[in-house]
C-alpha cells in the first residue's frame, strides 16, 4: 500500500492518499490543540460540540437538512491534543462536504444562550463517563502512569469545570488556535491532489489567519508516575481490572514494531492461555489486551471484566498466562494465523479508506512519513524467531499499576506488593 504524501498549502498541512479503487472519500481537519492545551477544562470539547448548533449562514436544523441532503455523516471528536471534525461521503460530495466542514469549524456561532443549553448535554455525557466502569477504570490509571498536567482532567471537564465557560472563551480559543499553521487536514479517497489543495486555499486559507502550530507532543512523554494501585469502589455488577505493566527500549524502531506484533499476537493467543481458565472457573466474561506507546515509552495493558470475588483468581490466572508465554513463547501455528489475518486486513484496507485517512493523520503525527516507511520495511523482514525471541526474554519490573472500579472490598483483594510479586514469578 503506498504511503501518503504531505504538502504545504499557505501554512496548512494536507497529507493526501490517492485510492483510485474506492467511490468515496474520507476526510478530516484536524486543529492541532485539544484538551490538554486550554485554560477551563472541558473548553475544547464544548466547542466541538457548538460546530454543530449553527453557523452564521446557517441554523443548526439548517445544518441536519444540509447533511441529509448530501447524504453525508459529519462528526466530530476531542482528544488531550487535538480537535477534529470528519466526514465520509461519495466523491461528487466531496467539495459540499468540504464547504460545510470549514463553515461549522470557523463560521459558528457562540451566544451564550446556546452554550448554556449545550451545557446541559455535556453534563449528561461527563454522567455517562463516570457511570462507564470501563473507561473510567483506564482513564484512573493513565492519570496515575502520566503524571502531566495535560492529563489532570479528563476531556470532558466537570460539571463545575464547564459551567465557567462564557462566549468569550470560546471566541478566544477560536482566534489564538484555529490558524492555518495548526491545521492538517487528512484525505484519502478518489480525489485529486490538486482538487484537495484547492479546496484548502478556498475554504480555509481564505477564511483564517496566519498563527504559529501550537501542537504539544504529549504521546512523546516518558512515563513518569510512580507504579501503584488505585481502587475505586462504586456499587456496580461489574468489576473492572486493568494491570499495566511498563515495557522498555522502544526507542528503538525495530523493538517498538516487535512490540506491536506482541501485543496484537497476545489478543489471538489469549484462546489457548485464558479461555481455559475462563471457563472451568468462570473468572471473567470478558478479557482484553492493548498496548500504549508512545515515541519511546509504553506499557502493555490487560484488561478484565469480573465480579468483585474474583479479583485474585484474575491475578492468579494472568500470573499463568505471563510465566507460560515467557516459558514457551507463541507457537509456530499461531505466529502463521497472524500473518495470515495481517494479509486479510491489508486487502480489507482496500476499501478501508476510512481508517487510512486518521491512521494517516496519526502517523504523521508520531513519526512522520519518513518513520512510517521504515515499520512498512519491517513488516516483511520481522521472523517468527526474532518476535519468540523477544517475547521469552521481556523483562518484568515492578512498573506495574494496577486500576479497579467496583464494588471491592479492598481488604480482601492482593496488596500492590503481592501482586507484583505474583507477575515476576
Amino acid at each position: 500500500m503506498k504511503t501518503f504524501k504531505v504538502y504545504k498549502v499557505d501554512g496548512v498541512t494536507l497529507l493526501y492518499q490517492r485510492r483510485r479503487v474506492n467511490k468515496g472519500v474520507r476526510f478530516e481537519i484536524n486543529i492541532l490543540s485539544g484538551s490538554g492545551n486550554e485554560k477551563i477544562p472541558g473548553s475544547m470539547h464544548l466547542m466541538e460540540h457548538m460546530f454543530f448548533n449553527g453557523t452564521t449562514k446557517h441554523s443548526s436544523d439548517e445544518l441536519g437538512k444540509l447533511m441529509r441532503a448530501q447524504n453525508t455523516r459529519i462528526n466530530a471528536s476531542t482528544g488531550n491534543s487535538t480537535v477534529k471534525i470528519y466526514t465520509t461521503n461519495s466523491v461528487r460530495n466531496f467539495e459540499k462536504d468540504f464547504a460545510l466542514c470549514t463553515e461549522m469549524l470557523f463560521d459558528s456561532t457562540y451566544s451564550q444562550k446556546m452554550i448554556d443549553k449545550e451545557v446541559g448535554v455535556v453534563e449528561q455525557e461527563i454522567n455517562r463517563f463516570l457511570d462507564d466502569n470501563e473507561r473510567f477504570c483506564a482513564w484512573q490509571i493513565f492519570q496515575k502512569i502520566y503524571k502531566h498536567p495535560c492529563y489532570k482532567e479528563h476531556t470532558l471537564g466537570t460539571a463545575e469545570s464547564i459551567r465557567k465557560i462564557k462566549e468569550k472563551d470560546l471566541k478566544k480559543i477560536l482566534k489564538e488556535k484555529f490558524v492555518c499553521e495548526n491545521i492538517v487536514v487528512s484525505v484519502s479517497g478518489n480525489v485529486s491532489a490538486r482538487k484537495c489543495r484547492k479546496m484548502i486555499s478556498r475554504y480555509i486559507v481564505g477564511k483564517i489567519e496566519r498563527g504559529t502550530n501550537q501542537y504539544v507532543e504529549y504521546q512523546k512523554l516518558a512515563i513518569n508516575g510512580a507504579p501503584c494501585m488505585v481502587v475505586k469502589k462504586k456499587p456496580t455488577n461489574k468489576t473492572c481490572l486493568y494491570v499495566a505493566i511498563k515495557c522498555d527500549g522502544l526507542a528503538d524502531i525495530k523493538n517498538n514494531y516487535i512490540f506491536d506484533v506482541y501485543s496484537q499476537t497476545l489478543n489471538r493467543i489469549k484462546g489457548r492461555l485464558w479461555n481455559t481458565l475462563r471457563e472451568e472457573n468462570s473468572l471473567v466474561y470478558s478479557y482484553g489486551v492493548s498496548r500504549t506507546c508512545g515515541f519511546s515509552d509504553g506499557y502493555i495493558n490487560y484488561q478484565m471484566f469480573t465480579s468483585a470475588d474474583k479479583i485474585n483468581a484474575c491475578i492468579d490466572a494472568l500470573a499463568v498466562m505471563l510465566k507460560d508465554l515467557r516459558a514457551n513463547g507463541i507457537t509456530k501455528q499461531e505466529w502463521e494465523n497472524f500473518k495470515s489475518e495481517e494479509k486479510v486486513r491489508e486487502d480489507l484496507e482496500i476499501e478501508g479508506f476510512e481508517r487510512q485517512a486518521n491512521r494517516n493523520f496519526w502517523n504523521y503525527i508520531y513519526w512522520g512519513k519518513s518513520r512510517e516507511k521504515e515499520y512498512e520495511k519491517l513488516e516483511k523482514k520481522i521472523t517468527y524467531e526474532e518476535v519468540n525471541e523477544y517475547i521469552k526474554n521481556m523483562s518484568l519490573n515492578e512498573n506495574i499499576w494496577v486500576s479497579i472500579v467496583g464494588d471491592v472490598d479492598k481488604r480482601k483483594i492482593y496488596s500492590h506488593k503481592q501482586i507484583v510479586e505474583k507477575l515476576n514469578f
